[in-house]
């Protein structure tokens, strides 16, 4: 099988859902075809050329320069995002969707071929290291959000936790104000480092969106981490066992006091968040269940 795969490079030293797709592809012996995305515009000579199997466009909102009917081989889109980005008109450039938010899903299912697939993460990469958790709380990603209705919200609540409780709080990212446990973006070797030194992660999303891929990182490594509540959280862990949620800040506020003061319920949750991780959320699975789904798309 031979796929012509659409994405870019960011976050590729962080293990980015465009490069772990790939890769797990490349293991199962696919022959994948990578084209930068700013390369589309070409993509009924590229097609023509290299007579792929399928058109993958691995890049939320990626959308074809023309008509999908002239496009040689089927089209599979992603929405890694959604439902930021996403507009109906999108749907018009796939044969068949692949998207991590489960409400996009459940509209759609019946007007196209559509697969509910959440974020992932690599356990190669993303893994524990029995480090000591010397950070109460992390918080990571860039501290402006524009898809957010309030794109100063993880400033704000990060700032009014840190007023609220005398928990030692740390973000990593770019954007937030001088602080001095505010630390510039980490990547690498030290962000797994980062994640397995916090005794719980903090997931400032802004409302019920799809699961982030930071989810499946801290869990991934064994550290619990609190998201906003909602039925995407509900499908991939059990609330309260695998994951903390809330969804108002004084639920926010009063778990992070309650479970940073109760040793070994964290360590618990983590465990069990790992567990689960292994079992149903690796990018083996995910990408064996987007073969399974993309096997039958036909144009």
């Amino acid at each position: 099988m031979k796929i012509l795969y659409f994405a870019d490079s960011y976050g590729h030293n962080i293990m980015s859902l465009k490069r772990i797709i790939r890769e797990e592809l490349e293991r199962r012996g696919i022959d994948v075809v990578y084209r930068d995305k700013s390369t589309i515009g070409n993509v009924p000579g590229l097609v023509e050329a290299m007579k792929p199997d399928q058109v993958w466009l691995v890049h939320s909102a990626l959308t074809l320069p023309c008509d999908k009917e002239l496009v040689g081989a089927p089209v599979i889109g992603f929405g890694f995002s959604d439902p930021h980005y996403f507009t109906p008109a999108r749907l018009k450039s796939y044969d068949a969707y692949i998207t991590a938010h489960y409400g996009t899903y459940t509209q759609y299912k019946e007007t196209m071929p559509v697969l509910y697939s959440p974020d992932t993460y690599t356990p190669d990469f993303y893994h524990g290291l029995g480090l000591e958790r010397d950070i109460d709380a992390s918080c990571i990603g860039g501290a402006i959000h524009s898809r957010f209705s309030n794109t100063r919200e993880r400033i704000e609540v990060i700032d009014k936790l840190r007023t609220d409780t005398n928990f030692n709080i740390h973000t990593f990212g770019d954007g937030w104000p001088p602080h001095p446990n505010n630390h510039s973006y980490v990547s690498g070797n030290e962000l797994v480092s980062v994640i397995n030194r916090s005794k719980v992660g903090l997931d400032i999303q802004g409302g019920a969106y799809s699961l982030s891929e930071r989810v499946f990182h801290y869990s991934g490594c064994g550290t619990p981490i609190i998201t906003y509540g909602c039925v995407d959280t509900d499908r991939a862990f059990v609330r309260g066992k695998e994951i903390l949620t809330y969804n108002s800040y004084t639920e926010l506020k009063d778990k992070l006091v309650h479970y940073l003061g109760v040793t070994g319920e964290l360590e618990q949750i983590g465990r069990m968040a790992q567990e689960r991780c292994l079992r149903e959320h690796t990018v083996a699975s995910r990408v064996g269940t987007m073969l399974d789904f993309t096997q039958g798309v036909k144009k």
